[in-house]
């Protein structure tokens, strides 16, 4: 073989092989570091969660403790028919996870004997009803289940059925197999309004769950017949670090004015004008079903739209802070609030309260991020939910 030939071979490993150094240089080493730091935190069982700097956690010392459970039990998703991820049973200090996947909730102390016939409440939402941030005993159904015993003649039993991440319509369909195992409630809460406004935003649709273009981009890759789809997905996964530092490379020969071009068109959302009104629209069908339901079951039902700090009156420097950073759902988030008022159906004679101002005469700092709030937030909002939840389960009582 002539030499230059062996030569030219000769350079085009070592090149292979100086790629293959960097991609595992690039692509592998920052996972190492993180699994480490995350390891180290694992044994002393803390996460810095961002979070930690919210107003509510600078006085108190569980905040990194806490997060590391939060994190926990979310990661460690089970696939359900229709409703996608739901937790997996979870045992720890500050959150409990059943065998259904549903977060432990605040139960009256009075001795199974002595119970007759407690009354039964399930509550939908996302995570903001899940308590993202609070412990078991201090999550919206938490504190609607302390008012509640506290206030009415006889026991109540209120049931967190929320989950981080669903939209109203995976809350539908989760009261639907609640259903169908013979597990009939007295009244029924849903709790929404930023998880359906967000999906929007996020899938410039309304009515679909969030991140739904990830559940296409998996959507049978294990397939042996879909075997080029499941290379399609892995490896942007899996080389994602040195395709970004590929395209960062390819950026410097390309005009700076080129480059801005191609982050306004990435950045761009298809702007639909009447995708607040479909929101509102969804959410109005699914009211209607869930009434159905309530008729042919025997429950009442009532649903209560939840507020945002885009909303909040007065924003301590923290709170501020947070707004801006996300402040990119500002605008679908009071878009939609602002239509509520142009369908009849969103009234309270059908069961339905907007309380997304609920916060307004609150100076102290409630929000977390954009949407969750502190174990105190949750109890202004129990406190602004009970009353109709009693009004509904008093005339019950009265049959």
């Amino acid at each position: 073989m002539d030499i230059n030939i062996l030569a030219l071979i000769e350079k085009l490993f070592v090149t292979i092989g100086a790629l293959v150094v960097i991609v595992l240089v690039v692509e592998f080493i920052p996972d190492w570091l993180k699994s480490i730091r995350r390891r180290s935190r694992g044994k002393a069982k803390i996460d810095l969660d961002y979070r930690n700097q919210a107003d509510v956690f600078k006085t108190l010392d569980w905040g990194p403790e806490y997060f590391y459970e939060y994190w926990s039990a979310v990661r460690n998703l089970q696939w359900l028919p229709y409703v996608y991820g739901r937790c997996r049973p979870f045992r720890g200090k500050f959150i409990n996870v059943d065998d259904q996947g549903f977060r432990k909730s605040w139960t009256s102390v009075v001795p199974k004997q002595e119970k007759q016939m407690p009354m039964q409440v399930f509550v939908f939402g996302g995570s903001t009803c899940w308590g993202m941030g609070a412990r078991d005993a201090f999550t919206v159904p938490s504190e609607i289940s302390k008012i509640l015993n506290e206030k009415m003649d006889g026991v109540v039993d209120v049931l967190n059925l929320a989950e981080n991440g669903h939209v109203a319509t995976q809350s539908l369909l989760t009261l639907m197999m609640e259903i169908r195992r013979g597990n009939i409630p007295d009244l029924v809460v849903f709790y929404d309004g930023i998880n359906d406004a967000f999906s929007a935003y996020q899938n410039n649709i309304a009515g679909i769950p969030q991140n739904e273009y990830n559940r296409r981009a998996e959507f049978n890759v294990l397939h042996k017949d879909m075997r080029h789809l499941f290379y399609k997905a892995a490896v942007p996964i899996l080389f994602r670090r040195t395709l970004r530092f590929i395209d960062n490379i390819a950026g410097l020969f390309v005009s700076e004015k080129k480059n801005a071009e191609k982050k306004n068109t990435e950045n761009a959302r298809p702007h639909n004008p009447e995708l607040p009104r479909d929101v509102l629209k969804v959410y109005t069908d699914i009211i209607y079903q869930v009434q159905s339901y309530g008729r042919k079951y025997g429950f009442d039902c009532c649903f209560f739209w939840q507020p945002s700090i885009y909303t909040k009156k007065n924003l301590t420097a923290y709170e501020e802070s947070e707004k801006q950073i996300n402040i990119r759902y500002a605008e679908i988030l009071k878009d939609v609030n602002s239509k509520i008022g142009e369908f009849p159906e969103l009234r309270p004679e059908n069961g339905f309260y907007d309380i997304h101002r609920v916060f307004d005469d609150v100076a102290e700092g409630v929000y977390l991020d954009f949407a969750h709030v502190s174990e105190n937030g949750n109890r202004i909002l129990a406190e602004a939910m009970v009353p109709e939840i009693m009004k509904r389960l008093e005339a019950r009582q009265d049959k």
